[in-house]
């Protein structure tokens, strides 16, 4: 879009993905698998990484031919029309009342663990990272592409030495922690455990929406995406292999800071409070990244008249201000409501999982139409692959089908508003 600046380059590119699909999974998700399924978590780590390469295989192929803010959306119009891509937009823009709040809130646990603060003083934090975000995002992509990349090294290097720690203690760390041997009871509790490592690999729908925003976007952008993907599930498969030698996992409390125990245990000292911290900028990084494709999204909408003319004014660095700032108050929105009615955020967890393979699936479906020769094939795979994982998931599905029915009702009414505005024209 002539509107958006085109300045990320291919570090950017897998700083902004790899901090994003790390997010607050990597310091939560591990430890949450293991207590799901033990030393047979490794099965559902590798299994997902084989599943989510064809899906980010075509997310690529298509965000080089149809690169657009509006994302997998754009995608879907292109192959279906525009009432599919209304479905989609909306779809998307749904996760940002459940998705990022999960995030926002895990990082100020983790900051809120080193002042022992209380209920209201993580409440406390959360709307404060919301307002540095703001301020962030108010000053251009090129600056959070910047910060994005050096979290996304830091957090490397850390688990690196992690792992360095763990094998010298245990070189036989892989034979030890894994079990491949699976009985007939076992194929719930792997399905159970995938439903939940997907949320690992979510991320790589909101690259697509700043897909116009690289520089050499044939080049780099399916470098980023594939890069970014196969570095975030080998770190992941290393952590949940530590998890489990050092028993991190098993209860609520210890699987949210379970990189803060293994740290402790391996340097003492300060180590709690600097993996806490790490917790807290990781958090703090994935969510301004969704926040950036969010408010791509909301323009995309408006630019195609699916929400006002409103939305649509950018800064003067070429923020679209108008879009972005809805985007934090629906989260802020969602973070008061969880502390003040206690909800639970496994259960939010699960439902955002559900709108997100809902969208892999549509672009990969969209994939089917648009690309050919063996990207097609790819595509095939990926949509075989995202209904099986929409079929872990299960139940929790039950939000992406609301969506549509509002998407649905939201068409119509629009519809009915333009026509009347006609008529009014013509009488």
């Amino acid at each position: 879009m002539s509107s958006l600046k085109k300045s990320l380059n291919l570090y950017q590119g897998i700083g902004i993905l790899v901090s994003t699909l790390l997010g607050s999974g990597i310091f939560l998700i591990p430890a949450i698998v293991s207590s799901i399924a033990g030393t047979k978590s490794a099965v559902s780590w590798l299994l997902m990484i084989l599943i989510i390469l064809p899906i980010a295989l075509t997310f690529s192929s298509l965000g080089i031919v149809y690169p657009n803010a509006g994302g997998t959306a754009f995608f879907i119009r292109n192959a279906f029309g525009k009432r599919f891509e209304n479905f989609t937009s909306w779809l998307y823009l749904s996760v940002v009342s459940i998705g990022p709040p999960v995030v926002i809130i895990t990082g100020a646990n983790y900051l809120g663990s080193i002042i022992n603060a209380n209920k209201t003083g993580v409440f406390i934090i959360s709307v404060g990272m919301l307002l540095i975000m703001l301020l962030i995002n108010l000053q251009g992509i090129e600056l959070t592409g910047n910060i994005q990349t050096i979290i996304s090294i830091v957090i490397v290097a850390v688990i690196l030495i992690m792992a360095i720690f763990s094998l010298a203690k245990e070189p036989l760390l892989i034979l030890k922690n894994t079990n491949f041997k699976l009985e007939k009871g076992d194929i719930s509790i792997i399905l159970e455990s995938m439903g939940i490592v997907f949320w690992c690999f979510v991320g790589i729908e909101a690259l697509a929406h700043l897909a116009p925003e690289f520089k050499n976007i044939e080049k780099d952008f399916p470098k980023t995406v594939i890069i970014s993907i196969l570095l975030v599930g080998f770190l992941c498969l290393l952590l949940s292999l530590i998890v489990l030698q050092y028993h991190a996992y098993g209860n609520e409390s210890l699987n949210a800071g379970y990189v803060a125990y293994i740290i402790n245990i391996m340097i003492g000292g300060y180590g709690k409070n600097f993996a806490s911290i790490l917790g807290f900028i990781t958090c703090f990084a994935t969510v301004n990244v969704y926040i950036l494709s969010f408010s791509r999204q909301i323009l995309s909408m408006s630019q195609n008249k699916v929400l006002p003319a409103f939305f649509l004014k950018t800064t003067s660095r070429n923020v679209p201000i108008n879009a972005t700032i809805p985007c934090f108050l629906l989260v802020l929105i969602t973070i008061a409501a969880k502390f003040a009615l206690n909800i639970n955020l496994n259960e939010l967890i699960l439902y955002a999982n559900g709108i997100f393979i809902s969208v892999y699936l549509l672009a990969s479906v969209s994939g089917l139409v648009l690309l050919s020769g063996f990207k097609k094939i790819i595509a095939l795979l990926a949509t075989i692959f995202c209904l099986s994982i929409l079929m872990c998931i299960g139940t929790k599905a039950i939000y992406a089908i609301i969506v549509l029915i509002f998407s649905v009702f939201w068409d119509y009414a629009r519809e009915l508003y333009l026509s009347s505005q006609e008529k009014t024209r013509n009488f």
